[in-house]
């Protein structure tokens, strides 16, 4: 589908990163909607700028969250990003999955940044690499259902099948 919308929008729920070209959850908006100050939950003395980091997590997040609907179907990233930063359906779907990304990190961490070994030992006592143990549990099951579901003409950001590309597109023109 070809939009020819005011999208990307910016508003009190997400700015939309132009050099990045992905959503991110703002500080207030979060604040508002979770009722989690996150500025206080950063507590550590190595942190010279409480703000800078609170927002470096909410631009984790949304890089997570976009790496894995980019993960789906590699061949058609530019399409994907087209759909992301242009629909309307898919803004709302991307600002309640970043919601539950960002409450499913806050319960337990950034699971795609932990390293090592998982040792449970099974019928064959194998021991099990982390990343095959953690599968897509780095992303909150919630987060992927609103991945799913479908935005404009029945697209889903969440597809690994061809998409019928529009050949008028200006892949990154405007956003």
């Amino acid at each position: 589908m070809i939009y020819a919308n005011n999208y990307p929008l910016s508003d009190d729920a997400m700015k939309y990163d132009y050099e990045n070209h992905r959503y991110v959850l703002q500080y207030d908006y979060v604040k508002k909607k979770t009722g989690v100050d996150l500025a206080l939950l950063v507590t550590s003395l190595y942190v010279v700028d409480k703000m800078s980091a609170v927002n470096n997590l909410l631009s984790d997040i949304s890089e997570q969250l976009y790496n894995y609907v980019y993960s789906y179907n590699p061949r058609y990233n530019d399409y994907q990003e087209y759909l992301m930063a242009k629909s309307p359906m898919a803004r709302e779907l991307i600002k309640n999955a970043l919601l539950k990304q960002l409450s499913y990190t806050l319960r337990n961490g950034k699971l795609n940044e932990f390293a090592g070994v998982n040792v449970s030992y099974n019928q064959t006592n194998a021991v099990n690499l982390m990343e095959d143990v953690r599968g897509e549990r780095t992303i909150h099951a919630e987060a992927i259902n609103y991945l799913s579901r479908p935005i404009e003409d029945n697209e889903k950001l969440l597809y690994n099948g061809d998409y019928y590309v529009p050949y008028k597109i200006n892949y990154r023109v405007g956003y």
